[in-house]
């Protein structure tokens, strides 16, 4: 305002601040024992901390408070150091800048007790002794563990536990220390062991041993020598060190008298044995024992027939093959015992002497089923047979027994064995030891042959029975059509179908003369008879009958018959041609199983006259028989010649009562090479040459080898071409071969150069390891038979020489051979090789074991072989066994529908 009056006003800003910064005061320092912390005590926690050592304070020309900041923890086993920090913050934020801090020391005191328990007796188990307890009162930290030695028996008890105590205070053990003992009479009154040993650990630094936890209360012991080891009576011995470590045996006697326990079912067993009559036995059993089960003495006896009386100590001898073995609680006896019934004492001891015994039943069941030998086949002639006693015989019967089908007796172990016949199909009867046969029966009769034991097991061999009626007496007075068939040498062909037709419709089998016959027809209508029979169509072909056909075609040898130029013509071209010996060898070397155009028989009416015998084809032949209104007395005459195709020097098989083919070499051919010492990798060409070979007409054989050594890389044409080769089953390391001098079968350059080197053929090798050539190749009859024609006549084997040494690897080798065909759907030929003549037995069984066919038959040495026909047999999976001397060998086959 000036002086006249003038008023001007204007502002000044002013902003009070507060610049003191704040004071903080800290609780003073604390020193404290660590058994005066409460149970539970955490250093880190601040209200914790406030509450057992006071708070902190503020000062400031404002108002201020104090916050303690986490504090800084060195602690061990309950004693250390804590640092409390402290800081004041005025209502202006401003924070104290002095140090401001408490020191909280807790002191290491130990405070501790120990009892240790007295000696102690128990029941083996249910052993719970007194153990170690503890208290800890200080800063300390406990551990206890024991270990257990186990000692035999000095009294009563079964035996002791030295139980060997461990107490360690980790918050004082230094970890090198040896513990102090604490002995088992500290009150020196001679008897150890007799009570609970106290451990006190003060924090005056002794350490008390005690009856009781008091060391300051008199123990009121009222003998004085019970007081003598220290001559105080307020505590038994004290020590100023130790080293927060202790140590103390316990003795615990463990008693028991409590038997093991033994159990076990009773089982059955079966023997499949027919020869020791034993069978095997696992029997299982278990042993229950309370106190010592890893310390237990088994004892096994056998009461042979179970009759109370023990026979022999199985443990001490050993007998039967007896063993035991397991582990507790689960034992097996095991070993060959013989049928029947018997009982296994199990005798067991265990660690204290206590024994239990028991029997363990058991029977020996004979499960095995004797196996019945049939003969092959049986003729029988009907018999004229009275039936309603007027003294005229009105029909043919005759009675045939089981016995009489048997072809050897045998042995079971539970005899006597007894025999059954039925018709197959039928159910089997153990009483129906014999069967009526009738004209219903006449022909064929399959027959089942059933053998059965005492124990009731059974199993069956089928043969047949030829029933013939030569005398009429099954004669009817409606008309019958009957013929046979026979080869042209007038051999009779068995299973050949015969289908009639016309009136009525019929089937039936030849019979083993060939014959076959229909009944109970209508006079006066017209029939019509057909004869059927295919498969097996390598029977009698073989590389031979490709020499007489090439000698045909050449005009060297004609065929001398019109039956034999229609087995020549395999292709059915009304012509023998070079084409026929080509599907023939194909069939040979098994490139083809069956023919493309024709079947494996063909069959001529035996009245029809071949206008032409040089040429069966100049008309049609007929292959049925007509025969048209049948007169009352009926037509038996109605034969056919059987022509099996490709087999023109007629030594096929044709009926199962001569069905083995055997052939004793008098001589071999030889396949000569060189022998080779082959590397691994490298490859070889093998020449093959044949001395004499102007003296062959041809040969044919399967040529084997080890596919694990070597590999064949191709074979080169010689005097033989690729087309005498066959690789159907090259894979198995098997090349089949057929050769014949003539026409189609050889190499016109190699022919041309015979002279200059008379090489059959070269086979190329790769070897796959060292080996020498004689070790991986040889020949068998396994797919096409081993056998060389001389120009002699002379049947020959086939064999391999390498250099000087000679090979004989067919008739010198035994080997049983895969059938063929196979799978079977009709008949198929099992063949094999024997190093000797000898009687041998071919059986074949389902895959259970059960015997369908048994064969038996004279062998000879060298190749054999056997037809089968499977059509009455069962379908599946078979087994055929040949048992020839001390040779043995099974192979398995499929029977198909």
């Amino acid at each position: 305002i000036d002086v006249a009056g003038n008023i001007n006003t204007c502002w000044l800003y002013v902003t009070p601040e507060e610049k003191v910064r704040p004071y903080c005061y800290a609780p003073h320092n604390v020193d404290v024992d660590c058994g005066d912390v409460p149970s539970g005590f955490d250093p880190y926690d601040t209200d914790q901390l406030e509450e057992l050592f006071g708070a902190a304070s503020a000062d400031d020309n404002c108002e201020a408070e104090a916050d303690e900041l986490p504090p800084v923890v060195d602690i061990d086993c309950g004693f250390g150091r804590i640092i409390r920090r402290f800081r004041a913050t005025d209502i202006h934020g401003n924070q104290s800048t002095n140090f401001c801090q408490q020191i909280v020391d807790i002191n290491e005191v130990h405070n501790y007790e120990i009892r240790f328990p007295e000696d102690a007796a128990a029941q083996c188990g249910v052993a719970d002794p007194d153990s170690v307890i503890y208290e800890e009162i200080a800063c300390d930290l406990l551990a206890v563990s024991h270990t257990d030695e186990f000692f035999s028996a000095s009294g009563d008890e079964c035996y002791k536990i030295f139980r060997k105590w461990k107490v360690i205070n980790w918050c004082e053990y230094d970890g090198e220390s040896a513990p102090m003992v604490i002995g088992r009479d500290e009150d020196c009154d001679g008897q150890p062991g007799d009570e609970a040993v106290w451990v006190l650990r003060r924090p005056n630094g002794y350490t008390y041993i005690d009856r009781d936890n008091d060391e300051t209360e008199p123990n009121n012991v009222p003998l004085a020598f019970q007081n003598i080891c220290q001559g105080w009576d307020d505590f038994w011995r004290k020590e100023d060190t130790t080293p927060g470590y202790y140590e103390y045996t316990q003795i615990i006697k463990v008693y028991d008298d409590i038997d093991p326990e033994i159990s076990g079912d009773d089982q059955s067993f079966c023997s499949y044995d027919n020869v020791d009559c034993d069978g095997i036995v696992v029997f299982p059993f278990t042993v229950e024992e309370n106190c010592t089960p890893d310390d237990l003495t088994i004892k096994v006896f056998l009461d042979a027939g179970a009759d109370g009386v023990i026979d022999v100590n199985l443990t001490a001898t050993g007998a039967y093959g007896f063993t035991l073995t397991g582990t507790y609680p689960d034992y097996v006896i095991g070993g060959e015992y013989p049928i029947g019934c018997h009982a296994f004492e199990v005798q067991v001891e265990d660690g204290c002497g206590n024994i239990a015994a028991a029997d363990l039943n058991f029977c020996v069941e004979d499960c095995k089923a004797p196996s019945p030998i049939c003969i092959n086949g049986l003729a029988i002639e009907l018999m004229p047979f009275d039936v309603d006693g007027d003294g005229i015989p009105d029909e043919g019967r005759m009675a045939t027994w089981a016995s009489d089908l048997i072809a050897s007796p045998i042995t079971d172990c539970s005899e006597p064995i007894k025999y059954s016949i039925n018709r197959s199909g039928d159910a089997a009867n153990v009483d129906s030891t014999g069967i009526v046969l009738t004209c219903d029966d006449i022909g064929t009769l399959t027959v089942e042959i059933w053998a059965w034991d005492a124990a009731g097991n059974s199993d069956f061999c089928e043969t047949y029975i030829l029933v013939q009626d030569n005398m009429g007496t099954c004669a009817s007075s409606a008309p019958t059509i009957a013929g046979a068939v026979n080869t042209e040498m007038d051999i009779p062909v068995e299973n050949v179908q015969v289908s009639l037709s016309g009136q009525g419709s019929a089937i039936d089998m030849t019979s083993n003369d060939g014959s076959y016959m229909f009944t109970d027809l209508t006079e006066g209508y017209d029939y019509t008879i057909t004869p059927e029979k295919d498969g097996d169509y390598l029977n009698g072909v073989s590389t031979f009958d490709l020499v007489l056909i090439s000698q045909h075609i050449l005009g060297v040898q004609l065929l001398d018959s019109p039956y034999k130029m229609i087995a020549a013509d395999v292709n059915k071209s009304k012509s023998v041609t070079t084409l026929d010996l080509i599907a023939l060898r194909k069939l040979i070397l098994s490139i083809d199983t069956e023919f493309a155009n024709n079947t494996s028989w063909r069959f001529v009416d035996a009245a029809y006259v071949f206008p032409n015998p040089s040429n069966p084809w100049e008309e049609d032949f007929p292959e049925v028989v007509n025969i048209n209104n049948l007169s009352s007395a009926g037509d038996s005459d109605n034969n056919f010649i059987a022509v099996k195709i490709g087999d023109v020097n007629l030594d096929a098989e044709t009926s199962s009562l001569a069905n083995i083919e055997g052939r004793d070499f008098e001589r071999s051919m030889y396949l000569k090479t060189n022998e080779i010492a082959m590397k691994a990798g490298e490859e070889y060409t093998v020449n093959f040459s044949i001395e004499g070979l102007q003296n062959i007409y041809g040969y044919q054989a399967t040529l084997n080898f080890n596919t694990e050594a070597v590999d064949l890389v191709d074979i080169l044409a010689g005097i033989a071409n690729e087309d005498n080769f066959g690789f159907t089953y090259l894979d198995e390391g098997l090349v089949t071969m057929s050769w014949n001098s003539g026409i189609q079968n050889q190499n016109p350059s190699a022919r041309r150069s015979q002279a200059e080197s008379p090489i059959m053929f070269s086979l190329v090798l790769h070897a796959k390891t060292d080996v020498s050539l004689s070790e991986v190749m040889s020949v068998n009859s396994r797919i096409t038979k081993a056998e060389a024609y001389a120009t002699d006549g002379e049947l020959m084997d086939v064999d391999l020489s390498f250099g000087l040494s000679t090979v004989l690897t067919t008739a010198n080798q035994f080997e049983l051979y895969q059938n063929q065909p196979n799978p079977v759907n009709g008949e198929t030929v099992i063949g094999f090789n024997l190093p000797v003549s000898t009687p041998a037995t071919l059986v074949i069984s389902d895959i259970s074991g059960r015997t369908i066919k048994q064969i038996q038959l004279d062998a000879v040495k060298g190749y054999n072989s056997v037809v089968i026909n499977a059509r009455n047999m069962p379908k599946g999976v078979m087994q055929y066994t040949l048992i020839a001397g001390i040779y043995t060998s099974t192979k398995t086959m499929l029977i198909t529908e």
